[in-house]
């Protein structure tokens, strides 16, 4: 009855923020149930959402979700604290819990933790190039398991979402491999879903070397796609589209370039053409990055991994213009505030995990409703297509924001 009264208020009447909260506390209190972690604008707005729209999706709540950050590969844990020795405030950790993440945690890496791999050579498919991630990376997919276990702990037993940047992505993959982990632990009771940032999903094509020596192969060919959705965890890939590839020019091609330059000194001004320098070394470096991650240089990505390398089937992806692979320039040592995990990034992919990993609608058997027979009808598709064509054309798709 208390509920009725609310939602027939809410449909005639405006409702100030003070009344739903106070009416927020009502319900509660009728119902025996209160919500934990969440500010009173916070239970408000979720009681307006419900009221609006009960079968509505309920956003999550940050504060209850707790998240670990895999670097990629030559990262250090500190790269996503204090980027390049930047402010705290510049990097990914302090970026999330502005937003109300609470419980961040970057696995702990060290750049020196990265010789590790050359542990592999001790391995005969390490050199044949057959190699899965254990034989160099088994120490990385060790560490990272115990992070996502004490942040699982740490947390009352809330599933993880796993942030995976770069080569951390396709790792977290053979992390996750079929669902069984050796300590007996399933990932699909301990993480919630996992969101790559510019992430190598795929081994380069054949006559190109692999510098995994085998790890990303095994990974593509054993735990293809969104490979543990069908047990409750989600996957979402983000990737940049921010620079197209361009081959290194020849000598008579720099001279024209050259000439061009001096022309644009004068007429533009030196500043402008330093940054010109500074997209056309991009493009050389993403060329060349490019070539060797998919085999063409000539496309787009994020400086580094290039688009189609990026994205998974079954993922939810998500495409964001001008945003770059790593907290630097690709190719110098020059901080950038475009990368995915910087402030002006953050929000065009966050929101969609957020969206992503929401919990299900509540379902209409969950109203207590009259008894009521509804009217029977058949429907006539056009073309002689039946229901079951309509849901199998219907594909994920890419959420590309800018």
């Amino acid at each position: 009855m208390i509920s009725c009264m609310l939602l027939f208020a809410a449909c005639v009447t405006p409702v100030s923020s003070t009344r739903l909260n106070s009416a927020a506390n009502g319900v509660s209190k009728a119902l025996g149930t209160r919500a934990t972690g969440l500010s009173s604008s916070n239970a408000a707005n979720g009681l307006w959402t419900t009221l609006r729209n009960p079968f509505a999706p309920q956003t999550p709540d940050p504060s209850t979700i707790p998240i670990v950050v895999l670097p990629g590969f030559g990262n250090a844990d500190v790269d996503y604290v204090t980027p390049l020795g930047q402010p705290e405030e510049t990097g990914l950790l302090y970026a999330l819990r502005r937003r109300g993440f609470s419980r961040v945690e970057v696995m702990p890496l060290a750049r020196t933790d990265w010789l590790r791999v050359l542990g592999g050579v001790t391995d005969a498919r390490f050199w044949k190039g057959t190699a899965p991630p254990e034989a160099a990376y088994g120490w990385y997919l060790r560490r990272a398991e115990q992070c996502i276990t004490a942040a699982h702990e740490a947390s009352g037993g809330e599933r993880v979402l796993v942030l995976a940047h770069s080569a951390g992505g396709w790792l977290a993959r053979a992390l996750l491999a079929d669902g069984e982990w050796e300590s007996g632990n399933r990932a699909s009771e301990m993480v919630r879903a996992l969101v790559t940032l510019g992430a190598p999903h795929y081994p380069p094509p054949a006559g190109l070397p692999d510098m995994t020596r085998g790890a990303l192969s095994f990974v593509a060919d054993r735990y293809p796609g969104a490979h543990l959705a069908d047990l409750g965890v989600r996957y979402v890939t983000v990737a940049g589209d921010a620079v197209v590839g361009e081959a290194e020019r020849n000598l008579s091609e720099a001279g024209s370039e050259l000439a061009g330059e001096v022309e644009a000194v004068l007429k533009r001004g030196a500043a402008d053409v330093a940054s010109e320098e500074r997209r056309a070394k991009a493009a050389r470096v993403a060329f060349n990055s490019y070539e060797m991650v998919c085999g063409e240089g000539g496309v787009s990505g994020d400086g580094v991994v290039p688009l189609q390398s990026a994205h998974l089937p079954g993922a939810r992806q998500v495409t964001v213009a001008d945003c770059l692979h790593s907290i630097n320039e690709a190719g110098t040592a020059i901080p950038t505030d475009a990368w995915y995990g910087s402030e002006s990034q953050m929000d065009k992919w966050l929101g969609i995990v957020l969206e992503e990993i929401a919990p299900p609608p509540r379902a209409f058997d969950d109203f207590a409703m009259p008894s009521f027979t509804w009217p029977t009808f058949s429907a006539q598709w056009p073309t002689g297509r039946s229901d079951n064509a309509i849901g199998d054309a219907v594909g994920r798709g890419t959420d590309v924001v800018g």
